[in-house]
Order: structure tokens, then sequence, then C-alpha cells
């Protein structure tokens, strides 16, 4: 069943590189405009009919624009994927280490539970984009699962940052390494994505005590 969709809502759609304009308030170039279409569309057929059966074909019909421009702006399907994939979770990224830095009560603690906050809300907002990247991109190639690890990776760091926060406040000890953290942040994708998957729970929001605990679990405890 097709996935509702706004075009003009995705992630992607608000990263600086898709939604900025010319300096001079002219009108935005044609190929900017297209390409931005393409990556929008990207991420709808593969919401709606999963990664190994997208193809060029139906991204194009989607977007509106030729088989010729797309390749004149992209070198495939993959390239595609992955480069939708880089903007829309660089705006994810982005709207968790500001809710992070916006933070003002409870110290390290503070920061995480509005940066997991943060991180659910976004994902709520959008879908679309969440069971394109956090879902269907399992059935991609090495490529797309590299691109998921090293997103993985960023928030790993983020869990030890607030580990040695934790630590300076005298609340954590020890100096783990970063593959316990990695292996938070993994298990949290996965409980998110199986949420995606499944429709349980009803609103992602609900995963904020369970992750949030898991996370004080870790950090305290490693």
């Amino acid at each position: 069943m097709p996935i509702p969709y706004d075009r003009d809502a995705s992630l992607v759609s608000h990263h600086p590189e898709i939604n900025a304009h010319p300096p001079d308030g002219g009108p935005v170039p044609v190929e900017d405009g297209q390409r931005a279409r393409i990556l929008e569309a990207m991420v709808q057929v593969v919401a709606n009919q999963g990664y190994p059966r997208t193809t060029v074909a139906d991204v194009v019909r989607a977007a509106g624009v030729s088989r010729s421009t797309f390749y004149a702006l992209l070198g495939g399907k993959e390239e595609c994927f992955l480069e939708a994939h880089r903007l829309g979770t660089a705006v994810l990224e982005e709207r968790i280490d500001l809710a992070m830095l916006a933070a003002t009560k409870h110290g390290w603690r503070g920061r995480l539970q509005d940066g997991i906050r943060a991180y659910l809300q976004t994902l709520e907002d959008d879908r679309v984009f969440a069971h394109t990247f956090l879902v269907e991109i399992h059935q991609g190639s090495p490529a797309t699962a590299l691109a998921r690890d090293e997103v993985l990776d960023r928030f790993a760091a983020r869990f030890a940052a607030s580990h040695a926060a934790a630590k300076r406040d005298g609340e954590a000890e020890g100096d783990p390494p970063l593959e316990v953290f990695a292996i938070l942040a993994h298990g949290i994708d996965a409980l998110v994505a199986r949420a995606l998957r499944t429709g349980e729970p009803a609103e992602l929001a609900e995963l904020e005590a369970v992750i949030l605990d898991a996370a004080l679990r870790v950090i305290r405890g490693a």
C-alpha cells in the first residue's frame, strides 16, 4: 500500500543544498530543481515499492524528468539513493544536535533525552524518509549498508560524548571502547526500524522511554 508522502516536507528537501536560493534572489536554476525532484522521487519510490524493485525508470517517472536528465545529474540508482540518504540524514543529525545544544535542564542527561526525542520526532514527522533509510536501506548494496553504518558510528560517538560528560559529573566510570556505544546505536536503529515495519507502537515517541533507559544503563554502567 502506498505510504502517504508530502514531497515538500521530506528531510531531503530541507537540506541547504536543495532549498537554497540564489543570492541575487533570482529563480532556482533548472538543473537544481530537477535534481531536487529526482532525489525526492527516489525517497518516495523506494518507500512505496522497496529498494530492489525500484528502477531509474520508476524514479524519473515520479520526478517528471527524462532519463537523459537523470544521468546528466546522477550516476545511477545507487548514487541517487546514497545522495538522498546523505542529505536527509544530515538534516536529521542537525536537528538532534540543535536539540541537544538547546537543552537547559538536567545536564548531560537532559541533553541525551532531548536528542533522543528530536530523533524520534523527526522520523515520525517524515515516515516515508524513515522507512526508506532505516528499513529499505538494508535491502540495498554494500555501499548503502556502509552509508548506514557510518551514520550509526556518528550516533555511537554522540553516546560516547554523553558518557564522557557523565563521567565528568561523577555519574559514570571507565573508558569503554566505541564499540560499546555502537552496539547501543545499532540496537536503537533496529528497534525503530521494527516499529516502522510493523506499525507498533503507533507513534515513535512511545519508544522514547525504553531508548532513554537503555542509553542510561549503558552510559552509567559502561
